[in-house]
């Protein structure tokens, strides 16, 4: 009886709580290792991202390009010089094409 005052009372475990502490220790370890990878896998995305981006803006950019080619060869060809010689080459013949009107209150 003279030990009995430092002596504290001692409290029985459960069973689940060791399971329990074992289930947490576990998603401690799967959350600490998703938190690492997770900038890892936003780099990857971003990069991937900023690629198609670039790529985008390069077809866009050679796009804009033939468009001015292509504007720029129609401008060519209308031109009334361009088309007597392209004609001339051709050997096509203009002629003057004379129409005749029909009124309708004959």
């Amino acid at each position: 009886m003279e030990h009995e005052w430092f002596e504290s009372p001692r409290r029985e475990e459960k069973p689940t709580s060791s399971a329990m502490k074992h289930i947490l220790v576990a998603l401690m370890l799967i959350f600490t290792v998703a938190v690492l990878l997770l900038p890892l896998w936003q780099r990857g995305v971003n990069r991937s991202l900023e690629v198609e981006y670039r790529s985008l803006v390069n077809n866009r950019i050679l796009l804009e390009e033939q468009g001015q080619l292509l504007r720029a060869s129609i401008s060519t060809k209308a031109i009334p010089e361009a088309v007597s010689v392209y004609s001339w080459q051709e050997e096509i013949y203009f002629t003057p094409i004379t129409a005749i009107v029909a009124r309708g209150d004959l």
